[in-house]
């Protein structure tokens, strides 16, 4: 079942001030900001502040929209171009990106599911991790800025999530634009119909050697059809095919899938760049 925010939206000024005021220049510091939504919340407020678009994803997001599980490994998408300086911004944070290159390793190259850049987050019991994801390994489906091509006509809004409080849920936020309010700030995440829509055309359309990012893109549809299976729109006659049929009702036979494949290539073969197409 779908973890569903708050959809109060009367957050104000003054109900936000419930703590000590946010330094401006805010360490990322898991005892301060707990795992994983208020840290993943300090975590947007860092790239914001350098000054870069930032979506959530990852574990964090899934388990929101219908993958019921302990987010574990949590990212944010941002530009390609600006890439190297997410990584700055948040080393200079108080994380170093991690440079293994272990065989089992998430940065194992041979690996379709491997994190391009991630970041170890130290916890009581375990090691969880944080990762950046420049927007092209998800073919620049995900709308980062208003002016930012938008080929899949994906649909967000603004989780507004405490950085300190951890028992705090988040709620959606459709009345302030300010980022930082009090001691919460807003995220950026993609609708349910959304990501789950996203996940159908990265999991078509992605080049071999990239299946998933973290965790394969089939592995989670296929569990987001069983805890929340919609109904959902996607305006588009392929996809919703093959979510009905394949992830919904379970029918994974090639068979089935090959032709559904071949229509998802016809009808977005112009609107997604062609080299991203697994002919």
């Amino acid at each position: 079942m779908t973890v569903r925010p708050s959809s109060d939206s009367s957050l104000d000024d003054s109900e936000a001030k419930s703590g000590p005021p946010v330094s401006a220049e805010l360490k990322l510091s898991p005892s301060e900001h707990p795992w994983p939504a208020c840290f993943s919340a300090a975590v947007s407020k860092v790239l914001s502040d350098a000054e870069i678009p930032n979506f959530l994803w990852g574990d964090l997001l899934n388990s929101w929209r219908g993958h019921p599980h302990l987010p574990n490994v949590c990212g944010f998408v941002v530009p390609s171009e600006s890439l190297d300086k997410a990584v700055d911004a948040i080393s200079h944070s108080g994380l170093s990106a991690c440079h293994c290159e272990e065989p089992l390793h998430l940065a194992d190259p041979s690996s379709g599911t491997f994190l391009p850049v991630h970041f170890a987050v130290p916890q009581p019991y375990s090691t969880v991790y944080l990762y950046l994801c420049p927007s092209s390994v998800l073919l620049d489906l995900i709308p980062l800025t208003p002016t930012h091509a938008n080929p899949a006509a994906l649909e967000h809004e603004r989780f507004r999530v405490s950085l300190r409080d951890q028992y705090s849920a988040p709620r959606a936020d459709t009345g302030v634009s300010a980022g930082l309010v009090g001691d919460t700030y807003a995220l950026n995440v993609l609708t349910a119909s959304s990501l789950v829509k996203a996940l159908l055309l990265l999991d078509c359309l992605s080049p071999p050697e990239r299946v998933g990012v973290g965790a394969m893109y089939s592995y989670v549809l296929h569990i987001m059809a069983v805890s929340d299976p919609g109904p959902y729109d996607f305006g588009s006659p392929s996809l919703q095919s093959l979510w009905e049929r394949v992830f919904v009702q379970g029918d994974r036979s090639e068979e089935t899938r090959r032709p559904l494949l071949g229509e998802i290539y016809g009808e977005w073969r112009e609107r997604i760049p062609a080299g991203f197409y697994a002919e």
